[in-house]
């Protein structure tokens, strides 16, 4: 698994129809993202609308017939898990250029397996119940949490996920945990939703927090959440008020700021990135607006030890240090000598350096590894590689 801070899939047809019969739109989301890590299936994107009237918005794998998602919706930003396609290339649907699609992170198969859109999805029924996992078809045992499709309708998971009195969440991919005392999922709805697809075991984690609200309006606040050490917390925000809007992002992220009121009315789920320290950051319009922590999502059981990178990036004459520099991209390949830089174990498109020109940054290798580290700074146009052994 890896977290991005939302990097913009670049659009350039629109389907300029008020339906959804217009035209779709391949892109390739390396060409925005940079090289895929080894071994990616499934991309989150979150899709932004910013207009106060419906448009149509659009998410599928292509090479497929049916969709992951086509429908028109008002202002609000919705989360969706989407596979990649043939060539690890995806279509998009926006009626207009307000309609925006934002990678939030990217997964394995031994984290998250999706079903075939053009096969036969699994289907929850018109209302509430408890299910075994063992009883949703293809979906394992040992699964920790599955996704489920709402494409407008309402949709609930309940705290804790046996209750009956599940809070309402509506549009996107909703994730959906395992109560880990009974192995069961409980799932409430008012339209059969299709299950997509699950997260393996150890992937998901469902330690819930108690419900909180912030302290003031219109103020980006941290927000600290109860066990760090994940890369992604599972968030929901419940508005007082229809006309209220709520933003969410990563610490030290640039994204939405200041917020356009994008998400509102409708409970909404979010997946966003944590930093080392487990917080992140909420913005809401008016205090009364309940959040919730319902989750967190960590890399696969067994999955590849991580170490650090420490250096202090000078110019060519390394004379003067590169202070304070955003926004950095790299990629990690831990292999000795640059003979095949094809596929970096580990990518980030958000990093920066202090005040004295030091860069630190996470990779998926053990400490003592020693590898080749490929810096680029859009905002300066300069770029690097860099022999390096992590710590």
């Amino acid at each position: 698994m890896q977290k991005y801070d939302y990097v913009q899939l670049t659009q350039t047809t629109y389907s300029g129809t008020a339906d959804g019969t217009g035209t779709w739109e391949t892109i390739t989301p390396a060409d925005d993202m940079g090289v895929l890590p080894a071994g990616t299936t499934t991309l989150l994107i979150l899709a932004k609308q910013i207009e106060s009237s419906a448009r149509w918005c659009g998410l599928r794998s292509t090479g497929k017939t049916n969709p992951v998602s086509l429908f028109d919706f008002t202002r609000k930003d919705i989360p969706f898990f989407v596979p990649l396609g043939t060539n690890d290339q995806i279509d998009l649907y926006a009626e207009n250029s307000n309609v925006k699609f934002y990678v939030v992170a990217s997964f394995t198969d031994d984290e998250l397996v999706m079903f075939d859109v053009d096969g036969t999805l699994p289907t929850t029924p018109d209302t509430g119940s408890t299910y075994s996992l063992t009883t949703i078809s293809g979906v394992p045992s040992t699964a920790s949490g599955v996704v489920v499709n709402d494409n407008g309708g309402t949709f609930g998971s309940g705290d804790p996920l046996t209750s009956t009195s599940g809070s309402s969440s509506a549009y996107g991919s909703q994730i959906v945990l395992q109560d880990s005392s009974t192995g069961n999922v409980y799932i409430w709805t008012y339209d059969p939703f299709p299950v997509h697809g699950y997260f393996k075991e150890g992937v998901v984690i469902n330690d819930f927090q108690n419900a909180f609200t912030l302290s003031a309006n219109s103020t980006w606040e941290t927000v600290s959440v109860a066990n760090p050490g994940k890369d992604l917390v599972i968030m929901e925000a419940i508005p007082a008020s229809s006309g209220n809007g709520f933003a969410v992002r990563e610490v030290g992220s640039t994204f939405d700021n200041p917020p356009d009121f994008s998400s509102r009315g409708a409970p909404n789920m979010r997946v966003i990135g944590l930093n080392a320290s487990g917080q992140f950051q909420a913005w809401t319009q008016a205090i009364t607006d309940t959040f919730y922590v319902r989750g967190w999502i960590a890399p696969a059981s067994g999955g590849s030890p991580t170490s650090t990178i420490t250096m202090t990036l000078k110019d060519l004459a390394g004379a003067v240090t590169r202070n304070n520099l955003t926004n950095l991209q790299f990629a990690w390949f831990p292999i000795s000598f640059p003979t095949s830089l094809s596929t970096p174990t580990t990518v980030g498109t958000a990093e920066t350096t202090d005040g004295s020109g030091e860069l630190v940054i996470t990779v998926d290798s053990a400490a003592a590894t020693t590898g080749w580290l490929v810096l680029y700074s859009p905002a300066n146009n300069w770029q690097g590689s860099y022999k390096v052994t992590t710590a």
